[in-house]
């Protein structure tokens, strides 16, 4: 199965093959998220930053978020990015203020 998620205006859309076709549905409307990224050591976490509400975490591949409250500085995320390179596991989230926070999940 394929997944897509892509950050809209007002909501966040997931879009998923399936054997009749392709199925889409919206989840956390009104937050304004501005970015999404998979974690590649787990396909199944998803991390989306909101622009106002947080940043937010799916450990089922975007079928239901979590919000990670008081791990980063700022509730006005910007950008975040799953490091792929070195053996621990880090989430890089830019903020409003100009910030740069570090997850470590």
């Amino acid at each position: 199965m394929t997944s897509i998620l892509a950050a809209m205006q007002d909501s966040l859309l997931l879009i998923e093959s399936s054997k009749t076709g392709w199925k889409s549905r919206e989840s956390l409307k009104g937050s304004h998220p501005q970015s999404v990224t998979f974690d590649p050591r787990n396909p199944n976490r998803v991390y989306c930053g909101t622009f106002g509400d947080g940043l937010w975490k799916s450990d089922d591949g975007g079928q239901s978020w979590d919000r990670l409250k008081n791990v980063i500085f700022s509730n006005e995320v910007t950008s975040v990015s799953a490091n792929r390179i070195e053996q621990e596991n880090r989430v890089y989230v830019g903020t409003e203020p100009t910030t740069l926070d570090l997850l470590r999940n």
